[in-house]
């Protein structure tokens, strides 16, 4: 059978509580009356013009009408959240039974059956016609081999279906900001007309009025714009977020509910089969001589690994030994190196305390020989004062014996 393309429906995005032209027409007239009521209660509450709120809403006809194009966006924009709603309630509905096991694709008709019995406004649903479109595509095939492509072709469509149902808010949004400049262009075109150079003072309040015109209508429509357009991107971003959740749901249900055998696919069956069957004989068969090869590999390796570790163990006791007996050689000269040392220091303290007893008698003995030194130079001394006391003692007998000289000489001058 040929591969299907999904066929063109009415989209579920735009699904509301709503119908047919209702719910075409319903957001024009839910701004019409919005608007109504917004310009309705500024009236009623007779603000004065110079007021914010009047002078940027009320202050020229392009204002208003700018103000009903944001009334218009934010319609459609509250129509979708009411078709998301709808659509998350549909999410969560029970549409067909939990399965154990997989049916074959010729009891589609049933699961079809199942799903009819849903609400109507939840079969309007992208969930709803999800589910019905890939349920009748299984039972027009009566196979199920195709049904994950389909789903994904549904799940492309309604993306470009969501995609495309924000083309008349863009395109409000677009067209607010082209009213502002409209205003701009009117606004100026007022001022330059009122400008009189004879009478300049006289008709500067109609020049002002028109250049408010200009910067008030631009300051409005780019306001209201740029509302618009964050809103747009909100509502677009809780649509793609239940896309997402209607792709997972539709999957979780549908996945694997059928069998994936098909007529297309039977006359190939056999063959694929006979060949799987000789693919796992020769897979079988390798493995065994894999197995064998690795068991032999495996004993061989164990045998060299216990021979390796008996040499080891046998080199691990022989060194043990030889480290034991090394360790009491050197033990046993440590003893006597020990005890040698001990002898030593024995001898070193008597050495030392000879040296300390020699020590005391040198510090005599130096005694002495300064005493003995003191004693021979007073004994120098001595000897010296003896040998003047000799020369003084000669030198009185020398005198001595002149005097006599002289003495007896005078004596016999006198005598004579």
């Amino acid at each position: 059978m040929a591969d299907r393309t999904p066929s063109k429906q009415p989209s579920a995005l735009n699904s509301s509580p709503a119908s047919g032209w209702i719910a075409t027409l319903g957001p024009l007239m839910l701004a019409g009356v919005l608007s109504a009521i917004f310009f309705g209660t500024l009236i009623t509450l007779r603000l004065p013009p110079e007021y914010t709120l009047v002078r940027y809403t009320m202050g020229h006809w392009i204002e208003m009408v700018e103000v009903g194009f944001f009334f218009w966006g934010m319609a459609i924009l509250a129509y979708k959240v009411l078709g998301i709603n709808l659509q998350r309630k549909a999410i969560d509905y029970a549409w067909l039974p939990k399965h154990q096991s997989a049916i074959p694709a010729q009891q589609a008709a049933e699961v079809a059956e199942q799903l009819s019995a849903a609400p109507a406004k939840l079969r309007r649903t992208i969930m709803g016609r999800r589910l019905c479109r890939a349920i009748s595509d299984v039972a027009d095939r009566e196979a199920s081999d195709h049904l994950d492509q389909y789903m994904k072709d549904l799940a492309d469509e309604d993306a470009d279906e969501g995609h495309a149902s924000f083309t008349l808010p863009r395109t409000i949004a677009w067209a607010i900001p082209i009213l502002g400049f409209l205003g701009t262009v009117i606004g100026i075109t007022i001022a330059i007309a009122n400008i009189t150079p004879a009478q300049l003072e006289e008709s500067l309040p109609e020049v002002t009025a028109g250049l408010a015109v200009a910067f008030d209508t631009t300051a409005l429509a780019l306001t209201l714009s740029m509302g618009l357009i964050f809103s747009i991107f909100i509502v677009e971003r809780m649509e793609q977020g239940v896309l997402g959740r209607v792709d997972a749901a539709a999957r979780r249900l549908l996945g694997n509910r059928f069998l994936s055998t098909s007529t297309e696919s039977a006359p190939y069956l056999s063959a694929v089969q006979a060949a799987s069957l000789q693919v796992i004989q020769h897979t079988r068969t390798l493995v065994d001589a894999q197995t064998q090869l690795w068991s032999q590999t495996l004993s061989q390796l164990n045998e060299r690994l216990d021979q390796a570790l008996a040499k080891r163990d046998q080199m691990f006791t022989q060194v043990m030994s030889q480290f034991i007996a090394e360790a009491r050689r050197d033990t046993t000269a440590f003893d006597t190196s020990q005890k040698r040392m001990e002898d030593l220091q024995s001898r070193l303290t008597r050495l030392a305390e000879l040296l300390i007893h020699r020590t005391g008698e040198e510090r005599a003995l130096i005694a002495s020989q300064d005493r003995l030194a003191e004693n021979l130079r007073m004994l120098r001394q001595t000897q010296s004062f003896d040998e003047t006391l000799h020369s003084l003692t000669a030198a009185v007998h020398l005198l001595t014996v002149r005097a006599h000289q002289l003495t007896s000489d005078r004596s016999e001058a006198k005598a004579a």
